[in-house]
Parts: structure tokens; C-alpha cells; sequence
């Protein structure tokens, strides 16, 4: 744990010129947004929680970065299992800050401070602010699909080289997409079972339970990309 911790807090420092005063900014901007227009605005921080990690997938690596992490008196399983753990802290962290927002938000309603009460627009807005819960599923559901798809890249672009992250993408895109007209066109035409996979039911549960939820499904996930990884890139020299 120690040596993952070590690897974390090497990659903070890689991005931290970067990310840091960035994410101050998002955080200033999209906390105004929230608080002032919209509690949905707070989501937007998850933009902010890519500069962490686009500096490690990218610049860091073109620039010889990489090699630095040869010199850490880490196992080379160690350093990859850190990226990813470091990569979950980033995007849960942030969705954790930006779900604050949202519920501190309509405390303050700070929207009555605005000119033209009355509006249609400031009507929209006050509507925002009662149906928070809303709100806080999108932001959830944003930093979710957002983080899945940036470790799902971090796999595929250590394992195959950052290089080809285009054809990963592309590829992808295209499995996915024939993987699902498959089988929605199957199910419609009821050759395999129709699946329901619950999303009005989660709709209609609370942001706890859907925090929690789809936070142990990253985690898992996380966990699995980052094993996959290891086990395939510990076998090269550093």
C-alpha cells in the first residue's frame, strides 16, 4: 500500500502544475454556476478532474516522463496498480466536491439575488433548485461514464502504446456499436430475453444509494482495468 501511495503522490506532482490551478478555476466557475443557476452546473468539475489525468496519459509521456518512474524503489505491478488508484481518487473525489455543491446549492438559493425575479429564465431557474435530487443523479451518472471511459483508455493505451489511441478509439467505438444493434435488434425481435437493466428503478432511488453504487462499480472496475494492466505490463522492461 505504501508503494501505491509513492506512485499516487508522483503522479499529483506530475499533473499538479497543470491541474491544480485549473481545477481552482473550475471550481470557482462552476461553483458560481451552481450556486447562482443551476445545481447540474457542479458536474462540469469532472472536465476539471481530466487535467489530473490527461498530463499522465499524454504530455508525461511524451516527454520521457515515464522513465522517471523506473527510478522508484516501487515493484513495476506497484506503479501501474498507483496510476489507476491515483486516477479513482482524482474522478471520485471530485464527483464527491462537486455533489456538495449541488446540496449546499438550494440552502442558499442564491438565484433570488439575481435581477428580473419573475422571469421565465429565473423561473427555469428556481425549478432547478427544487429538484436537486435530479441534479445529483446527472452529476453522478456524468463523472461515472466519464472516468469509466478515461481508465478504459489508460488500459488500452499502456497496454498497445499511446500511439495508437486512435485506432483503440475508433475500434472501440465500432465493437460497441455493432455489439449493441445486435442485440437490441435480437431482443426486439425476441430471439434472446429482453434485460432490464434497472435504470428507472435507480432513477427512483436516492443519490446515496446511487453514489454508492455506481462508486463500487467504478472501484471494481478500476481495480480490474488496473490488474489487467499490471499483469501485462510488468512483463516489459521499464
Amino acid at each position: 500500500m505504501k508503494d501505491i501511495l509513492k506512485v499516487m503522490w508522483f503522479d499529483f506532482l506530475t499533473s499538479a502544475n497543470l491541474a491544480v490551478p485549473a481545477m481552482l478555476v473550475f471550481l470557482l466557475v462552476c461553483g458560481v454556476g451552481a450556486l447562482f443557476f443551476s445545481p447540474l452546473m457542479a458536474g462540469f468539475l469532472a472536465f476539471g478532474s481530466m487535467l489530473f489525468v490527461i498530463p499522465l496519459q499524454s504530455a508525461a509521456e511524451r516527454s520521457g516522463f515515464h522513465k522517471l518512474y523506473g527510478l522508484l524503489p516501487v515493484k513495476r505491478k506497484q506503479i501501474t496498480r498507483g496510476r489507476f488508484a491515483f486516477m479513482f481518487a482524482a474522478f471520485f473525489g471530485t464527483e464527491l466536491i462537486g455533489i456538495l455543491i449541488a446540496r449546499i446549492a438550494p440552502f442558499l438559493a442564491l438565484y433570488r439575488l439575481l435581477p428580473n425575479q419573475g422571469s421565465p429564465n429565473l423561473v427555469l431557474i428556481a425549478k432547478t433548485f427544487e429538484d436537486v435530487q435530479t441534479s445529483v443523479m446527472a452529476i453522478i451518472l456524468m463523472h461515472f461514464l466519464m472516468s469509466l471511459v478515461f481508465i478504459y483508455m489508460e488500459m488500452m493505451g499502456q497496454i498497445f502504446g499511446r500511439e495508437n489511441e486512435m485506432k483503440i478509439i475508433m475500434i472501440s467505438l465500432t465493437v460497441l456499436t455493432v455489439v449493441l444493434i445486435t442485440f437490441f435488434t435480437l431482443s426486439d425481435h425476441e430471439i434472446i430475453p429482453r434485460i432490464n437493466f434497472g435504470f428507472d428503478e435507480f432513477q427512483n432511488a436516492g443519490n446515496l444509494f446511487q453514489l454508492v453504487s455506481t462508486g463500487l462499480i467504478f472501484l471494481v472496475l478500476t481495480i480490474v482495468f488496473g490488474e489487467i494492466t499490471a499483469h501485462v505490463v510488468s512483463r516489459r522492461e521499464l
